[in-house]
């Protein structure tokens, strides 16, 4: 991992992991970064990285091949989906205060792409299962019960500042869901494969 100072450009620490990384989120108060880790289907971790020391202070063992990760928006909880063909297509939930896993819910994701509406009442999950089963499953968060699955395989999500849309980035189209109602207004189709998306003030 390497920390870049963002006013000057220089690099001022590098982290050495022990595993292959696959996405970071970064903690509310700034004081934490996440780092998702995987060696198999059975086999993952989240390194857990104080940014004041630029060291890591705990791994964190999740029995899945983790993959997107995204912090709630009140700080306290990560969010994070499992790959590599898991068969429960888990959602695991750690508690941020402790960085303690404190749930697994089955049957709701696999995939990287996980997104927090901006008011905190929704998690937007990809659920590839392959094919036609590719989908996006709306979860109420807290219950984490699927609210809405859409047909569309994402790759990663962002919201509009106003929190009325998300943007859900696919193989070579950008799908536009309203959150009132979560359903696919518009799809932006790419003349070449896209590799992010953000959304601006």
């Amino acid at each position: 991992l390497i920390i870049i100072d963002s006013k000057s450009g220089i690099v001022n620490a590098t982290i050495l992991l022990q595993n292959t990384p696959l996405s970071i989120a970064i903690s509310d108060d700034e004081h934490k970064a996440y780092i998702s880790n995987h060696r198999s289907a059975t086999d993952g971790s989240i390194d857990v990285i104080d940014l004041a020391q630029k060291k890591i202070i705990k791994t964190i063992a999740t029995n899945i091949c983790s993959n997107g990760i995204v912090v709630s928006q009140n700080g306290k909880y990560l969010y994070a989906t499992s790959e590599c063909n898991n068969p429960k297509r888990q959602l695991l939930v750690i508690e941020t205060k402790t960085d303690k896993i404190i749930k697994y819910i089955d049957s709701v994701a696999s995939g990287e792409a996980i997104g927090v509406a901006p008011d905190n009442k929704k998690i937007y999950v990809s659920d590839n299962e392959g094919g036609s089963k590719d989908q996006i499953n709306v979860l109420e968060a807290g219950s984490f019960k699927i609210q809405k699955i859409l047909g569309f395989r994402a790759f990663s999500f962002s919201f509009s500042s106003d929190g009325k849309y998300v943007f859900a980035l696919g193989k070579s189209e950008i799908a536009i869901i309203r959150t009132a109602d979560d359903v696919i207004i518009n799809k932006l189709p790419f003349a070449t494969p896209p590799k992010g998306i953000a959304v601006s003030d």
